[in-house]
């Protein structure tokens, strides 16, 4: 699992976001399609769309439940996610965000301007159980 994360978050290396493609949020939904998870998406193309969206169904969470309803992808219970599952964590200057877990609870969250960098949450708003 370690080496296929790694490899899909290479080929976001230098490459700025595009809404609605590979944003924090859209980018965690293309690893469950990686990993064979048929997620549902809506579409938008800016940041402002993809509020709307979220403001849609409530909160990024709730948009995600949506999203991951009828996949069999279930909460992650515990104090640590494993590697390769997603979460929604709150940050303190963009709110919440989506992520992708790595090991001991670190995430990868995606950079603006290409590729991700590694953050250590606080706290997890909810994570979901990829394996």
């Amino acid at each position: 699992m370690r080496e296929k994360l790694l490899a899909f978050l290479e080929q976001f290396e230098g490459k700025p976001i595009t809404w609605g493609k590979d944003d924090c949020t859209a980018s965690a939904a293309l690893w469950l399609r990686e990993n064979g998870i048929k997620v549902r998406t809506q579409p938008y193309s800016t940041r402002d769309e993809g509020q709307a969206i979220i403001q849609k169904h409530g909160s990024l969470v709730d948009l995600w439940d949506w999203a991951l309803a009828e996949t069999g992808v279930c909460q992650r219970f515990g104090d640590v996610p494993e590697l390769g599952d997603i979460a929604v964590i709150e940050t303190r200057l963009m709110g919440q965000v989506g992520v992708i877990c790595g090991s001991g609870g670190v995430c990868a969250w995606r950079k603006a301007h290409g590729g991700f960098f590694w953050i250590a949450p606080r706290s997890f708003v909810k994570v979901w159980a990829i394996s």
